[in-house]
């Protein structure tokens, strides 16, 4: 069982991850792909415990053709190293 400090951690960085999964849509909104694949990767590494977070920088990767880095996140996804 976590104790209070540990789910004022996680509260935190859940928060933080949704902050930059909107960041990163707002983003993609005006066509900013980079900035988009900056903030949901942000998203990610903050709370892996949403996959949507995961799919979104999945999204953004195939659009900037960065299929190397795409299969890099999916097979660390797979092996549980994520």
């Amino acid at each position: 069982m976590a104790g209070p400090e540990e789910e004022d951690e996680e509260a935190k960085d859940k928060t933080e991850a949704l902050r930059e999964k909107q960041l990163g849509s707002d983003a993609y909104k005006k066509r900013d792909f980079e900035n988009a694949e900056k903030h949901f990767a942000t998203a990610w590494d903050k709370w892996p415990k949403d996959i949507t977070f995961l799919t979104n920088l999945a999204g953004e990767c195939f659009r900037l053709c960065r299929t190397r880095s795409l299969l890099s996140q999916a097979l660390l996804v797979h092996s549980g190293t994520l």
